[in-house]
């Protein structure tokens, strides 16, 4: 299971959760839009599903969010479908 780099105390009351694959040429301007957003609830996160992206959108994505503390991406495993995809899945 991925680890969040928020801090681990603050409740997240709110979370952003966008799948993506091959968008290189718009998840910078996505991980932007989303990190500008005024948001009223003060725990947020955002969290990024890379779908197997052939493309350089997931190491994009790692790019853009890494001092980013409530932004994570998640790597869903080639080859892996359904619930076994799951981060944190043990079957």
């Amino acid at each position: 299971m991925p680890t969040h780099k928020s801090d681990k105390h603050k409740q997240v009351t709110l979370s952003v959760i966008v799948a993506f694959r091959n968008e290189v040429q718009n998840i910078n301007n996505l991980i932007k839009c989303l990190i500008n957003q005024d948001f009223t609830e003060d725990g947020h996160e955002i969290i990024l599903v890379n779908d197997n992206s052939e493309d350089q959108s997931a190491p994009m994505a790692q790019h853009a969010t890494k001092d980013r503390p409530n932004c994570m991406v998640i790597n869903i495993d080639k080859g892996r479908q359904g619930k076994k995809s799951c981060p944190g899945s043990r079957h």
